[in-house]
């Protein structure tokens, strides 16, 4: 399935609709993008802006979201198997239902 991306307005969401393994998208601005459902394994989103991301059902395993501002996001039902959270912000994220096995989470902020 190709990636499609589409912006609403402004003040709506970004939305990425497909697969995005592997992509280096760090030190990029992704706050309020809706991932919902996307395959994200071993994307490198550290260094990025994903405060209220919608990451609901995502499968984002071995990303790397280190150093990455999360507060906020929306991560149900998501597989984050084996992904770096290191000295991530998760603060008030929602991660209820998310698989963090052997996820690496030293020094975030939960």
């Amino acid at each position: 399935m190709p990636t499609k991306i589409r912006r609403y307005t402004d003040e709506d969401l970004f939305e990425i609709a497909g697969e995005l393994p592997g992509a280096n998208l760090s030190g990029r601005d992704l706050h309020r993008v809706d991932f919902a459902g996307v395959i994200l394994d071993e994307t490198d989103m550290s260094d990025c802006d994903m405060r209220n991301c919608d990451l609901r059902g995502v499968s984002a395993g071995s990303a790397i979201f280190d150093n990455s501002s999360m507060a906020l996001g929306r991560m149900q039902g998501g597989y984050f198997g084996e992904a770096s959270f290191v000295g991530t912000l998760l603060f008030r994220a929602d991660l209820s239902g998310a698989s963090l096995r052997n996820a690496k989470l030293n020094g975030a902020d939960l």
